[in-house]
This record gives structure tokens, sequence and C-alpha cells, in this order.
């Protein structure tokens, strides 16, 4: 407990924020319903199809106040002839930067959107942020089934609630994660610490088994249209 506080405590201490910057957090919640809504990931995914979103996720850096990644995997047939399809799944993500570097970005980019005052002036802000948007084919990379096999075979279930611990672990601004998957008639959602063991964990796998297989995605970016600055 005393570490995971010493290193929250250093985190700050480290940041770029100042007393005045802060303002800028208040830009970064709106974002999940806007750019970081995997939703937007698939504009082209096809309505009242075969198609479907099996699963989306949003981490942040901080609190639910600096977008990280926005991740999404949808199940597509892509006609091949005029009677049969070809099954594949596609991951297509948001991220603001790797892993060890997403505090930093995430901070950076909420600077540069707190200088717009319009959507237009965000837009340009965000493509001036060097957001990764790209995309793999989960059944062509290595693994990537299995990981996502995986999230769904993972653990669900809430923490102990804090009261009924003996030793409550206390996590300053934890980066945080929210995660959605859908099957045929079930659909499951988890919100919490992005470094917890569980759901978070597998969904942490998944990201990096995909690392080696991301390309740049050639759908539209998530900032291109729709309302950015809420």
């Amino acid at each position: 407990m005393r570490a995971a506080i010493l290193f929250a405590t250093a985190l700050l201490a480290a940041s770029p924020v100042s007393a005045q910057g802060m303002r800028h957090w208040a830009l970064g919640r709106p974002l999940f319903d806007t750019v970081f809504d995997p939703e937007r990931n698939f504009p082209d995914l096809e309505k009242g199809g075969d198609d479907q979103m099996i699963l989306t996720v949003q981490t942040s850096a901080r609190d639910d106040m600096a977008p990280a990644i926005s991740l999404a995997i949808a199940y597509r047939c892509i006609t091949i002839s005029p009677t049969s399809c070809q099954p594949t799944y596609t991951a297509r993500m948001l991220r603001v930067a790797p892993e060890a570097s997403q505090f930093e970005a995430s901070v950076a980019m909420l600077v540069r959107l707190s200088k717009a005052s319009n959507d237009g002036e965000a837009r340009s802000a965000l493509d001036a942020s060097n957001l990764e948007w790209v995309e793999a084919d989960v059944l062509k990379c290595d693994g990537g089934l299995d990981a996502l096999e995986g999230v769904r075979k993972a653990d669900w279930s809430p923490d102990l609630h804090y009261k009924l611990r003996a030793e409550p672990e206390i996590i300053m601004h934890p980066a945080m994660i929210r995660v959605t998957m859908r099957g045929d008639v079930t659909t499951s959602s988890y919100r919490g610490w992005v470094l917890a063991p569980g759901v978070p964990a597998a969904v942490r796998t998944l990201i990096a088994t995909l690392d080696k297989c991301w390309k740049p995605s050639s759908a539209p970016k998530p900032w291109a249209s729709g309302p950015i600055i809420r």
C-alpha cells in the first residue's frame, strides 16, 4: 500500500500540470464520450446485418480525466461473392502513445485542446498530437484470437469492498479502464484500475499481443467528424 501511495506522489510531482493547468483536466472526461468513444472506431460497421461490435475498451492515464486508449474489436463478414462472405475480427485502436509515456502524451493533448475554441480547432489540435490510429486483423495476428478469448474467460467479478478488507489498499489517482464485451445474448461490463488482475490484465495482454500486428488504419479517424468539445 505504501508503495502505491509513494508511486502516485512521485507521479504527481513529476507531472507538467501546474495549478493553473488544472482546468485542462475538465476537457479529458468528455473526450470519452466523443473522440475516445470506441464506437467511433467503426463508422463503417454495417447496421442491422451480421456485423457486430464484440469488445470495447477505454483506458485513462490518470483517474478518468486523461484519455489514453480507445480500442474496439468488431466481427464482420466481408463479402467475397454474391453468396458468401469471409468472417473476420478487426481491431482498431486510438492511442495517445505507448504505455510508458501515455500520461505525458495525454496531458500534452489536453493542453493543445484547451486552446481550441471550436471543433475545427480541436481537430487541428488532435492532428498535432501524433495520436496512434491503427488496426489489426485479429485472426491473422499470432495469438490474437487466444488473447481475445482470454478476455472473455477472465474474472469479471468486482474486487472485495474496501470496508471488508483488513488493510485496504489506497491507490491515488489510478489509471482507469472500462471494458464491455458482447456475446450472442449476454453483455458484460467492467470498470476499475487498469493494473488490476482479471479483466484488466487480460486486456493488457490482448493489446500487447496485437502490438506486433498494428498497421495504420485507413478508416476515418475518430475525430474526423462528429462533436469533439462538449
